[in-house]
Order: structure tokens, then C-alpha cells, then sequence
């Protein structure tokens, strides 16, 4: 069994609790309730004012202050809804950019006029069946869909070492480049001349079935902080690590297909999918 992957805790994301609702019986949204329990104090308040038997002026106050309050609430409500439709719209298109991504590939060049990645037409395959032997083809440009996150992964080199073992930790070197679907460029690397000696360090557990990780350097962490994107994490699941102390024995290589949910703070917050590729090396 592989191990479950979990970024770095990270509060704005509470924990999923499960309700059992009865089939037979309406379901009422938290807006509706709300609105019961404003109508029940509004009505309460009159009630009040009533049996005291105050002068008129203070009970047409009574009256208006109430439904002031329900207006203002009713505001609440319209924008929360134009709020949650927003974001909808927002996952919407992100499903359209990760879509044509596979469709179509991407023929990435520089301003130099040099070819940075290219990738085709992706063929995508499902965890089902990429589960019987952990293996895509590359030639076939294959990518699994984990139809639980959202996420597609090709392992381009398994790499050289070992898995990471449970109740192991241990710092992994990584080289990568970010590739914003949104914005069809390079948002971020560590392959560049200036970056070329100084790869992205994180350091991973696996405590026993759950894998955690954090930035310690690199310009992941300078961009986005120490808190290590699931994304990241899932393809430790299935590859090895390992250093190359020979030219045979390769590190491990993968490229993914990061959307919104399972990326880094910066993608959570603007909603848009990144590409990557990214090089695994188990550090000294």
C-alpha cells in the first residue's frame, strides 16, 4: 500500500467532517436556517417592545432597527452566493486550461529562440490500471489521473536508490521548472545559470503512511514558503531516491500536471494550474 501524501499543515484548509442525512427529509440550505433565526429574533424583539407598552416614537424604532439588520444580512447572503459562483467560474476554467493542455501540448521557446520543454498530446491513463505496474509510457507520452486530487503524473526516470522508506526522513534536492497554464510562461526555475549549483532542498517524512515535507531553501520556498504542495510529495509514492555516484545510475525524474488544489499557496489563492517537471535527489 502506498503512503497517503499531505502537505505541510496549513490552517486555512479545516478539516472535512461527514454528516448522515436522512434521504427522506429536505435539505435546508445554511442560508434559509439563517434567515429562520433572524425572523424568530426580529419577531421576539417586537414582542418585547409591545408588553412594555412604550411611547410610539421608541416602537417605530423597534420596528425599523430589526428589519435594517435583516437587509444588511440579506446583502451578506447575495454576496457570499456572487462569491461561491465566482470561484466556480474560476475552478471551471482552470478544468478547461488543464483540458486543452492535454489536448494540444505545449511547444515552449524562449526569448532566445530556444526550446525550453516540449510536450504533446497526452495520453492519459487511470490509476486503475497505472496501479498494476506503476509504469507510464513514455513514448506513448502517458500521464495517470488521480481522479482524487485532479492530479497527472508521468515518471520519466524512476531513478536510481531506493523509496523512502516508512518512518524515514530525508532531505531531497530538486531541480524544476513552473510552467503557468494561465499564463502560458515560466513562472519559476532553478535551472538557470544563476541557479544551476543551488537546487530546491525540502525535507520529507514518511511517518508511517503519510508523507509531509517542507521548503528548507530554494526558490520555492522564496516564492511561495516552506510548506511543500501535495503535488510535490505524490511522486515520492512511486519513484526511488538516490544520488548519481555513476553515469548509469540516474536520478529520478517526473512531470506533472499541478491544478489548483493540490499546488501552492499562490495557485490556491488565484485558482490556475501549473506544469512542472522536476528532478528528485536524495541529499547527503
Amino acid at each position: 500500500m502506498h503512503p497517503a501524501v499531505h502537505s505541510a499543515p496549513r490552517t486555512s484548509h479545516p478539516v472535512r467532517t461527514t454528516r448522515t442525512i436522512d434521504e427522506h427529509q429536505p435539505l435546508e440550505s445554511n442560508h434559509h436556517v439563517a434567515f429562520q433565526r433572524l425572523m424568530f429574533v426580529y419577531f421576539v424583539i417586537i414582542t418585547y417592545f409591545c408588553s412594555r407598552n412604550y411611547p410610539p416614537k421608541i416602537m417605530k424604532i423597534a420596528h425599523i432597527l430589526p428589519l435594517i439588520a435583516l437587509s444588511l444580512v440579506a446583502l451578506g447572503f447575495t454576496a457570499c452566493d456572487d462569491e461561491d459562483e465566482s470561484y466556480a467560474e474560476l475552478r471551471d476554467a482552470e478544468r478547461k486550461l488543464v483540458n486543452n493542455f492535454i489536448n494540444n501540448g505545449v511547444n515552449y521557446v524562449n526569448s532566445e529562440g530556444i526550446t525550453v520543454f516540449n510536450v504533446g498530446p497526452i495520453k492519459v491513463i487511470s490509476q486503475e490500471e497505472f496501479e498494476k505496474d506503476t509504469i507510464t509510457d513514455v513514448t506513448q507520452n502517458e500521464y495517470v489521473a488521480f481522479t482524487n486530487t485532479g492530479l497527472y503524473m508521468q515518471i520519466v526516470r524512476r531513478g536510481t536508490g531506493k523509496v523512502l522508506a516508512e518512518g524515514e526522513s530525508a532531505n531531497v534536492l530538486c531541480r524544476y521548472f513552473e510552467y503557468n497554464l494561465s499564463g502560458d510562461s515560466i513562472q519559476s526555475t532553478n535551472r538557470t545559470l544563476l541557479t544551476t549549483t543551488t537546487p530546491d532542498v525540502m525535507n520529507v517524512t514518511n511517518s508511517y503512511g503519510t508523507l509531509s515535507g517542507t521548503f528548507q531553501s530554494g526558490m520555492m520556498r522564496s516564492y511561495y514558503g516552506s510548506s511543500v504542495p501535495s503535488a510535490w510529495l505524490t511522486p515520492l509514492q512511486y519513484i526511488n531516491l538516490g544520488r548519481q555516484d555513476a553515469k548509469e545510475n540516474e536520478i529520478a525524474l517526473v512531470r506533472i500536471i499541478a491544478p489548483s488544489s493540490v499546488g501552492h499557496n499562490n495557485q490556491s489563492s488565484y485558482v490556475y494550474p501549473c506544469f512542472y517537471e522536476i528532478s528528485y535527489q536524495r541529499g547527503r
